[in-house]
């Protein structure tokens, strides 16, 4: 009796584009609810304007190579979870991760905010302006 062909694997080209489009609907989605929350915010892939923004930061906690780090994970890990929130223009934050075996939830290994975000009272209170709110 012949074998059974196995499915053809997919390739890592058609895996980046399939994560791409859930990372993509993911953003949509958290930003969108973001909004309705009163804090609005641009979800997006860590790409190069967030490496240079974000190598700009100074009073850093941990000095992350995120250059490095995203080119690794993205050389390494299709599935990978990436993150860049913005906010009127300024790099709030990045975050790196992968979903869990189960894929039932995310695992994050690197997260990162911009340590300036503590002296900007505008970004004190997510969504309402602290003087406004006095």
């Amino acid at each position: 009796m012949p074998a059974t062909p196995r499915p053809p694997q997919p390739t890592r080209s058609a895996a980046e584009a399939r994560y791409r489009a859930l990372r993509d609907a993911a953003f949509r989605a958290a930003g969108a609810d973001l909004a309705v929350a009163g804090m609005p915010a641009e979800l997006r892939a860590i790409d190069r304007s967030a490496l240079v923004a974000a190598g700009e930061w100074s009073d850093r906690r941990v000095a992350w190579p995120w250059d490095v780090m995203a080119a690794d994970w993205r050389r390494n890990h299709p599935d990978r979870f990436e993150l860049a929130v913005w906010r009127d223009g300024v790099l709030c934050g990045l975050a790196l991760g992968h979903p869990a075996p189960a894929a039932a939830h995310v695992s994050l290994r690197y997260i990162e905010r911009r340590p300036e975000l503590t002296k900007r009272p505008e970004f004190d209170s997510y969504g309402t302006n602290q003087e406004q709110s006095e």
